[in-house]
């Protein structure tokens, strides 16, 4: 999940999308963009990386494809440290 401290702007230069925030049962402040929660991908290691990008989930009994959010609109391209296959790297 990707976490919040302090303040967080409504919006960010290059973005359509509107940031916000929601509180969490647990205490967190999660981020939203456009209302939808936002995840960080344990298996990237940094700006850029988005190895995680098409990774195919389900969750009760639900199936899911996740995506990185790009401020250019332009459509992620895995980082060279994917390798293709399966994102979680098992």
């Amino acid at each position: 999940m990707a976490t919040a401290a302090g303040s967080v702007p409504s919006s960010v230069p290059g973005a359509s999308g509107t940031l916000g925030t929601v509180h969490r049962s647990d205490g967190s402040t999660q981020l939203t963009y456009d209302g939808h929660p936002l995840y960080r991908f344990a298996a990237d290691h940094g700006a850029g990386s988005v190895t995680g990008d098409g990774a195919q989930d389900s969750f009760g009994g639900a199936k899911l494809t996740w995506h990185v959010i790009r401020l250019s609109g332009t459509p992620a391209s895995p980082s060279p440290s994917s390798g293709g296959g399966n994102p979680y790297h098992y």
